[in-house]
C-alpha cells in the first residue's frame, strides 16, 4: 500500500535533512481492514532550495497491519535561509592616521545552526561582508558609535542582518 496526499512543511535551514510530514492517507487497504500509519520524511539535501525532493517513509499499525507492506513515496518541500547576524567588531586608531579599511577589526557572527560556525562559510558558498566607516572624513579624537557598517555578505544557506560597530580615534 502507499501513502498519498502527504504535505511537507517548509522549514528554515537547520543543517539537517529532517522533514515534517503531515496529512496523507493510505491507498490500497482492503475495505474493512483496520490499518493506520505513521510517517516521516527526509529531504534529499540539507541545503536551501525550493521544491526539494522529500522521501516519505512510515510504519503500519492496526489489527491488519501485518497483512500489508508500505511502499516509499515522495513529495517536495522548501528549505528557506536562516538569518545570521553579522556584527562589526569595535575598532580604534590614533588621531591623524588614515583609515585602512582592511585593518578594521573584522566581524563576529551569531545565529549559526548547531554544529556550524564561520568555518562552514567556504569561498564556494560565501561572500564575506565588507566594513566601511560611515564618518571616514572625521579625524577628531572621540568615540563614534555605530559608524563601522558591515554589508554585502552572501551565503547559500544564510541571509544576513547587520549590527554596526563603534570606532574610537
Amino acid at each position: 500500500i502507499t501513502i498519498t496526499g502527504s504535505t511537507v512543511a517548509s522549514k528554515e535551514y537547520d543543517g539537517t535533512t529532517a522533514a515534517t510530514v503531515s496529512g496523507g492517507s493510505l491507498s490500497g487497504v482492503i475495505n474493512g481492514d483496520t490499518v493506520t500509519f505513521t510517517q516521516a520524511g527526509t529531504f534529499a539535501s540539507k541545503d536551501v532550495g525550493t521544491g526539494v525532493s522529500v522521501n516519505i517513509t512510515g510504519s503500519l499499525n492496526g489489527v491488519n497491519a501485518s497483512n500489508y507492506s508500505l511502499a516509499t513515496s515522495s513529495s517536495t518541500g522548501n528549505i528557506t535561509k536562516k538569518v545570521l547576524t553579522v556584527t562589526a567588531n569595535n575598532d580604534a586608531d590614533f588621531a591623524g592616521l588614515t583609515d585602512i579599511s582592511a585593518s578594521y577589526s573584522g566581524v563576529s557572527y551569531s545565529g549559526f545552526v548547531a554544529g556550524e560556525s564561520a568555518t562552514n562559510l567556504s569561498a564556494a558558498n560565501f561572500t564575506a561582508p565588507t566594513i566601511a566607516r560611515s564618518n571616514s572624513s572625521v579625524v577628531a579624537s572621540g568615540t563614534y558609535n555605530g559608524v563601522l557598517v558591515p554589508s554585502g555578505a552572501a551565503a547559500t544557506n544564510y541571509s544576513f542582518t547587520y549590527v554596526n560597530g563603534n570606532y574610537t580615534i
